[in-house]
């Protein structure tokens, strides 16, 4: 029987790492991944396509990536998660055909397993877990920096995550790997996984594995007062679950543990969703808003990310609105920059699925107008990078880019990062349609399929 090793773990928990490993021992993640970017410069060996259909059917669930409350009883037999697990099971015969070892990673598979088990079956895939933990307080100084979450929401996610993904996959195959020893003793890990997962990887893998684990890839690290600052029913969650086995006894402490978390959910759950409805009705108002001002077809927010010494914060940058459908010229006019950085300009041209199109992007100086680097052809615009939830599409003139909604990307060649440090102007042209029909033949283009 083929294998699929599923990777679980909460977000920023070192499962990028231990998946780029997983790939140098031969698990074959697919071709079409998530971009590097700087939060995880060697790659995120996610499928854009599955983590955007686990986003769309939380939604339909009245959920999200960082929500830490129960999804409804019995939604993995609802009609929109039986729509979600075809497009699945589609996406994963068209990548990994009759493949022997294949793999999956999000970390929204750790509330999402009763959507996959009968993919599996489908697929005659068995499954192998591979479960990543990671100190709950490392994981919210992670999540701080990339998200701006609060700690306390980060705490109840990894809480939420970690039991959820070990309690579905009991009596399955799996392994626990404590994201410390993915760093500090990457041979020790490898070793364990070739056992307990029977892999049979070539003599040279152990030196690219190592590579692949780079400590200076981790950006956070505990110290023992700051571990005072989490709670103690998730400290005493994280202790037992790292030495994670299959005994009896350890299922049985993880079950009270269980247990505690969810009667202090029910405890705050109606005062919990009382807020979140109030949020809702916020966006709802919000929405009206902007719908009332939309003159000329759905409005857009085209953001431009001042870059820092670290790559980007969220609080360094400009936003423009425009609308859809026709083409668009915006102009920004850029200060020059408060902190030396390497890094070039970021621009997230949009949050939803669309397709992109940008004929000419341009940077002046404001003062004489000089064009200091332009773009305007396919060979220019060669050099911009796109990142995140977007994909580049071959077009023989402009730039084309697909978005699967959530964080497009698009970063300006690194050779103008010096051009930040002095006022600039910025100058883009693009076009933006959100049409179902224009979409699907996107993914079609992409896939390499007739679009139905």
């Amino acid at each position: 029987m083929r294998k699929v090793v599923v990777i679980l773990g909460m977000h920023r928990s070192g499962t990028s790492a231990l998946s780029g490993a997983l790939a140098q021992m031969g698990v074959d993640f697919g071709k079409r991944l998530t971009s590097p970017s700087k939060h995880n410069p060697k790659g995120y060996f996610e499928h854009p396509e599955i983590a955007a259909l686990h986003d769309s059917l939380l939604q339909a669930l009245g959920s999200s990536w960082d929500d830490y409350l129960s999804l409804p009883s019995g939604w993995a037999d609802y009609e929109v998660t039986r729509e979600i697990r075809s497009s699945l099971i589609a996406i994963l015969k068209r990548d990994f055909g009759d493949g022997s070892l294949f793999g999956v990673k999000d970390p929204r598979l750790c509330r999402m397993m009763p959507l996959w088990f009968p993919i599996f079956e489908t697929l005659s895939a068995e499954p192998h877990f591979v479960l990543t933990v990671r100190h709950p307080w490392e994981v919210a100084e992670s999540l701080a920096r990339r998200n701006g979450l609060k700690p306390s929401k980060s705490v109840l996610l990894w809480l939420d995550h970690t039991l959820q993904a070990e309690s579905a996959t009991r009596g399955y195959k799996r392994v626990f790997v404590a994201f410390d020893e993915v760093l500090d003793n990457t041979v020790a890990v490898m070793t364990r996984l070739e056992r307990k997962l029977a892999f049979h990887p070539p003599g040279r893998v152990h030196v690219s594995f190592r590579n692949s684990v780079e400590p200076s890839l981790r950006h956070h690290r505990l110290d023992k007062p700051q571990e005072e600052e989490v709670p103690s029913l998730v400290v005493e969650v994280y202790d037992t679950i790292k030495k994670g086995d299959n005994s009896p006894q350890f299922a049985t402490k993880l079950d009270g543990l269980m247990q505690q978390f969810v009667c202090s959910r029910e405890i705050f759950s109606s005062h919990l969703e009382t807020l979140e409805t109030d949020l809702a009705h916020l966006d709802k108002r919000i929405g009206e808003i902007e719908q009332a001002i939309d003159t000329a077809g759905t409005t857009m927010r085209l953001e431009v990310f001042h870059p820092v010494a670290e790559g980007y914060r969220g609080s360094e940058f400009q936003d423009r609105y425009f609308n859809s459908g026709s083409w668009e010229r915006l102009t920004f006019d850029l200060p020059a920059g408060k902190e030396k950085s390497d890094w070039p300009l970021r621009i997230d041209p949009v949050t939803c699925p669309a397709l992109i199109e940008i004929a000419e992007i341009t940077l002046k100086d404001p003062g004489s107008n000089e064009i200091l680097w332009s773009a305007t052809a396919q060979e220019e615009f060669t050099a911009c990078k796109i990142l995140g939830t977007a994909a580049r599409l071959p077009h023989d003139k402009r730039l084309r880019i697909l978005s699967f909604g959530g964080d497009p990307q698009l970063l300006l060649p690194s050779s103008t990062a010096g051009l930040n440090a002095k006022s600039l102007r910025l100058e883009i042209s693009l076009l933006v349609n959100r049409g179902t029909n224009t979409i699907r033949e996107c993914l079609a283009t992409l896939n390499g399929t007739t679009p139905t």
